[in-house]
């Protein structure tokens, strides 16, 4: 049985699975387990994403960094950890050539 990847899949995965006439114990088992870590991780992926979106709102540099276009708060807090010190850049494109998104 195939199915298009994405986590978007996992419902109509399940459901195809369900309707099938005849799958073994063991395949039941073993999918069930890997549905529930699938549901696991969503659930805790989502919960992170609310604290790094809590956190950005409260930190002045991630703010910043999520003006960049394309960048959101989970890029945003990667870049407030490995950049150096804001205040060692004199102007925002200092540190766009940091990071090499621009020429220097």
């Amino acid at each position: 049985m195939m199915t298009a990847v994405g986590l978007k899949n996992v419902d109509q995965l399940r459901k195809r699975i369900e309707e099938t006439e005849y799958t073994p114990a063991l395949v039941t088992e073993m999918v069930d387990m890997f549905f529930a870590q699938i549901c696991n991780l969503s659930e805790k992926s989502k919960a992170l994403t609310a604290k790094i979106k809590a956190h950005c709102v409260l930190s002045p540099s991630a703010c910043i960094f999520q003006t960049m276009p394309r960048n959101g708060p989970k890029g945003a807090m990667v870049i407030e950890v490995f950049v150096p010190d804001m205040q060692s850049f004199t102007e925002g494109r200092d540190i766009a050539v940091w990071l090499n998104l621009i020429p220097k």
